[in-house]
């Protein structure tokens, strides 16, 4: 039988996830797509009452809410995919303008916008599911007086040689594939749902955020005042005892070496983050913490905390003067600042990928990915699965699992428990093997091969000696392949995936995790 490469995740994988979702990936744009979006000539852009096209932008005068500046000739997008749509905006009186499309061809259909902005790029992501036309426009709010340029439609290409390294919020249901902060493949990313519980993430301007003998210098950073004290910003949310919470946020140095995270939640240890050498400089009992470094200075930080009371509790960002301070209060010099990015507090005990929010909290759904028999060579009697991937959670993940009929009856599976991994197999719901590939940890990566047949089962994880199991029946009929279901999610990459039909040798099994 020959060998099926695929040259997508896409090209193989059924793909679902009911919201955005954010990842380091590598993104380029197609051509321009808007006919005189830079509005150079007086032309191509039906301008109701109030909007004029001078000096090389559209000007709105009082406009009334919800008036639309609309192309007149619409936007060809030529295939079904993901599209960016921005605008460069400036409001100086009114609630904001966003960017919007208006289209009965194409799906999604009808005016859909994105929050009112009033400085700056706005923008909209979308995934339509045909090509075809639509026209493209400015949408007021309120009485607007203000100015629109650059109107732009460019279809979103991933993953190519040319892409660009940067935090993409990807549509809903695009799957993510991600990467490292050096270019080099993570692979397809699968979550499970998380709510992001700081409702400005990227605005500690906000009066959601509040200070302690700090100064907000920014939307993004604060420093703190020449005082003997604790310096600090912190976000209050309601906890519930026993439920592990987990913040992080993306720090970069400015002048100060060391800054902490806390959560406070009947209990309130910190962990202390060197932002010059990039490691965890220390860990007060209670708290687990992360450190990763993406580039450019930048140091995505994490602390996870399980709440002892149920009480309003608060997660927050403290500037310390050394390794141990750990909160206590210091005569600062005035000078101190930190730079916090894409902050997100969620009920969890490890991280994950950043959820904007921009006035309320914010909801990713989780990611569903199966592939279909159907869609290669599967082999009834016998087969041999081959998968890389990483996963954060040690408590219960599923890099794979093998059913007659999605959400039915399982066949085969790999999963964490209790520390350990294992490879179970099931024929009509009653198990038929388990083995015990040994300890593993969060946060490391793996290689594990599994092959199935009656009265033969057998695995090996990352090289280590090939588990055995010489008795149980193997069902024959098997219908999807799933990386995540019914509220089980690897939470990490699936790096590859090989299916052989065939049961591979003991020997094989060990070379090919080595």
């Amino acid at each position: 039988m020959g060998t099926k490469n695929l040259n997508s995740a896409t090209d193989l994988i059924t793909f679902t996830r009911a919201s955005g979702g954010t990842a380091l990936r590598k993104i380029s744009y197609g051509s321009e797509l808007v006919t005189n979006g830079t509005f150079d000539t007086d032309s191509d852009w039906t301008k109701p009452s109030g909007w004029v096209i001078s000096g090389g932008e559209a000007v709105a005068t009082n406009v009334a809410s919800l008036t639309l500046l609309q192309s007149t000739g619409g936007v060809t997008i030529p295939r079904a995919g993901s599209y960016l749509i921005t605008a460069d905006v400036s409001v100086s009186s009114g609630t904001g303008l966003a960017v919007s499309w208006n289209t009965s061809g194409l799906t999604p259909s009808s005016f859909e916008g994105v929050s009112y902005e009033t400085s700056g790029v706005v923008t909209r992501n979308v995934s339509f599911s045909t090509g075809g036309t639509f026209l493209v426009g400015i949408r007021t709010n309120g009485t607007v007086t203000g100015t629109v340029d650059n109107v732009s439609v460019k279809e979103v290409l991933y993953d190519q040689p040319d892409g660009t390294l940067q935090l993409f919020n990807s549509p809903a249901n695009v799957p993510r594939i991600e990467y490292n902060a050096d270019g080099t493949v993570k692979g397809l990313l699968i979550e499970e749902a998380r709510t992001n519980l700081v409702p400005y993430s990227n605005d500690l301007t906000d009066a959601s955020w509040l200070d302690h003998y700090v100064t907000r210098t920014s939307p993004t950073s604060f420093t703190a005042i020449a005082v003997n004290q604790a310096h600090m910003l912190v976000k209050r949310f309601e906890a519930t005892s026993g439920v592990d919470y987990t913040f992080q946020t993306k720090l970069s140095y400015e002048n100060n070496q060391f800054v902490s995270l806390r959560i406070f939640v009947g209990i309130s240890p910190h962990v202390c983050f060197d932002l010059i050498n990039g490691t965890i400089a220390g860990t007060q009992s209670g708290a687990s913490g992360t450190i990763t470094d993406i580039g450019n200075g930048e140091f995505l930080c994490s602390i996870t905390v399980t709440a002892s009371a149920t009480q309003t509790g608060n997660a927050g960002i403290w500037l310390q003067p050394s390794a141990t301070n750990f909160g206590s209060g210091w005569l600062a010099l005035g000078t101190e600042k930190v730079t916090a990015k894409n902050n997100q507090l969620e009920a969890g005990a490890f991280p994950t990928s950043y959820i904007p929010t921009t006035g309320s909290t914010a909801t990713r759904a989780a990611d569903v990915a199966t592939i279909p028999t159907a869609n290669f060579g599967y082999n009834d009697d016998a087969g041999t699965v081959l998968v890389d991937f990483d996963s954060s959670d040690t408590a219960l993940s599923l890099p794979f699992k093998i059913e007659d009929t999605l959400g039915s009856t399982t066949l085969l599976r790999g999963l964490y428990s209790s520390g350990n991994f294992v490879v179970q197999s099931f024929d009509g719901g009653s198990k038929q093997s388990q083995l015990n590939l040994g300890s593993v940890t969060g946060g490391s990566s793996y290689r594990l091969s599994t092959s199935f047949k009656k009265d033969n089962f057998a695995a090996s994880l990352n090289g280590g000696s090939v588990v055995t199991d010489t008795s149980g029946t193997w069902p024959t009929t098997m219908n999807v392949l799933a990386f995540s279901q019914n509220g089980v999610e690897l939470n990490g990459h699936i790096k590859s995936i090989k299916y052989y039909p065939r049961r591979l040798s003991n020997t094989q099994l060990q070379e090919l995790t080595t």
